[in-house]
């Protein structure tokens, strides 16, 4: 995935959409209620509750942007590099975005 003509942050982002993509659409607790509440109910409520969890998903997928921003700032000159010519990101890079925004979820 070399593209030197996207900046570091780009690249980051790309790096972990997929990821921030699978964790944002985890249900959870209310992902599960929702499902068993909508069970046997009309189409409007289900798509109510869609529309609903489509909702926590869009914001669950700021939360991981704005951590990912977070934590680019911490690249090395390296890790930047390795970025850039590998779209690779350091090992510790998942770790510390989840733990940034889980930081950033607590604040509000």
């Amino acid at each position: 995935m070399p593209n030197p003509g996207l900046s570091v942050d780009r690249l980051a982002w790309l790096a972990m959409r997929d990821y921030c993509e699978k964790q944002s659409r985890k249900g959870g607790a209310f992902g599960l209620l929702g499902r068993a509440f909508t069970t046997g109910r009309s189409r409007r409520l289900s798509a109510s509750s869609s529309n609903f969890r489509n909702d926590i998903s869009s914001d669950r997928m700021m939360d991981y942007s704005l951590a990912v921003d977070t934590c680019v700032q911490r690249l090395t000159a390296e890790e930047r590099d390795i970025l850039r010519s590998s779209g690779q990101l350091p090992s510790w890079f998942v770790a510390a975005v989840e733990q940034e925004r889980e930081i950033e979820r607590k604040r509000r």
